[in-house]
Formats: structure tokens, sequence, C-alpha cells
């Protein structure tokens, strides 16, 4: 999968793909906001990548990506 990469010979999944599994598996809104907002201000995702990672996650998990991308963008 393209959002699978490999850091010293482990798969690891991309940050957008982990926050969005994060935010999937029930993690506190709040946290899962900071760390979209956080990964966007240190440029380890961009909120294209985000917000292609939230499709068909459910209603939940794209509400808090657009949260965290609206206080973003309030910065």
């Amino acid at each position: 999968e393209g959002d699978v990469l490999t850091r010293d010979g482990i798969p690891v999944t991309s940050p957008a793909r982990s926050i969005v599994d994060a935010a999937e598996a029930g993690t506190a809104p709040e946290q899962v906001v900071k760390a979209a907002r956080e990964a966007i201000e240190r440029g380890l995702a961009t909120s294209g990548q985000l917000r292609a990672a939230t499709r068909g996650r459910g209603s939940r998990v794209e509400r808090l990506i657009r949260r965290a991308l609206d206080e973003s963008r309030a910065r």
C-alpha cells in the first residue's frame, strides 16, 4: 500500500494513516486533533493526505480530521 513505508527494514504506516487509524480506534478526540495539527505544522503530513486517509473510515474520523484541519488553518 502507498501509506506503508519501510524504515530501517521495518514496515510502518505514514503519519496520516497512523493518525486516522488512531481516530478510528477510538483515541480521545483532543489527542487526534492535536496529532493531526502537529503533523501538518511539522511537515509530516499534508491536509490532502489526511483527508485522503479518512475516505471510507466513517463520520467520526472525518469529523475529527476536519476539526484538526480547521484549527490548523486558524493558527
